[in-house]
């Protein structure tokens, strides 16, 4: 398999991951599947990367999902302290962010 340059060499590097998908390590199918996914995922990395997200964006995020108000917040605090918060003034504390993880049934590391 020639290096990953553009999309079109990513989707025949997934293919070929697809095909060799179960063969075991330190055999020359598995070593291959082993390359082909670092391969694939220095790509991704360099050209389809996540931008950068905040637990603020991740809760705006599930505040417009939800359709819910600050005022609708009151486990965090009062509609002032989720203002201050969305806005950059403050930052989530250990608290909120539990009460948080378990409104949205997320994992608490998404507001971190």
């Amino acid at each position: 398999m020639p290096p990953i340059y553009t999309d079109e060499d990513l989707v025949r590097a997934q293919r070929r991951i697809l095909a060799l998908w179960g063969f075991k390590p330190g055999t020359k199918r598995g070593d291959e599947l082993h390359v082909l996914a670092d391969l694939v995922e220095a790509y991704e990395h360099r050209h389809h990367a996540a931008p950068e997200t905040t637990g603020v964006d991740a809760l705006r995020s599930l505040m417009g999902g939800n359709n819910l108000t600050q005022a609708e917040l009151s486990e965090i605090g009062t509609q002032g302290v989720v203002s201050q918060l969305l806005r950059g003034q403050r930052q989530l504390n250990v608290r909120q962010i539990k009460a948080l993880a378990a409104r949205f049934q997320v994992p608490p590391g998404v507001f971190l």
